[in-house]
C-alpha cells in the first residue's frame, strides 16, 4: 500500500479496465502492482461490496474526474515506481530504460 497515495471517498467512475469481486484492499492492492496485461495506475475499492476496480488511469492526468463516492477510496499510483528489473516508469507518458542485460537484433 506504500505505493499508492490513498482518497479517502473519492473515485473516477467509467475508467475501469478490470474488476475484481470479493478481494481484500491489500489483495487489490497487489494486483494493481502486479498487472502485465497493462500498467495499472489507480484502484478504487468499495468497501461495502469488497469491490476492486483497477484502471490504467492515473487521476493526474484528468483530475476534474474525480468525483466523491461515499464508502468508495481511490488509490494513485506514486511515480517513480520499478515495474519490471530494467524499467523504471516515470509520470504516466514517461518510462525510462534503467539497465538492460540483453539486446536482441530482431528489433523489425
Amino acid at each position: 500500500m506504500s505505493q499508492f497515495k490513498p482518497m479517502p471517498n473519492k473515485a473516477v467512475p467509467h475508467f475501469d479496465n478490470d474488476v475484481l469481486t470479493g478481494v481484500s484492499i491489500d489483495d487489490c492492492a497487489q494486483a494493481c502492482i502486479s498487472s502485465f496485461s497493462y500498467v495499472c495506475n489507480s484502484f478504487e475499492y468499495q468497501y461495502a461490496t469488497s469491490y476492486c476496480l483497477l484502471s490504467t488511469l492515473h487521476p493526474d492526468e484528468k483530475p476534474s474526474m474525480i468525483q466523491t463516492s461515499v464508502g468508495v477510496d481511490l488509490y494513485i499510483r506514486k511515480y517513480p515506481f520499478v515495474q519490471e528489473p530494467w524499467i523504471i516508469i516515470g509520470p504516466p507518458t514517461k518510462t525510462i530504460l534503467k539497465t538492460i542485460h540483453f539486446i536482441t537484433s530482431n528489433f523489425f
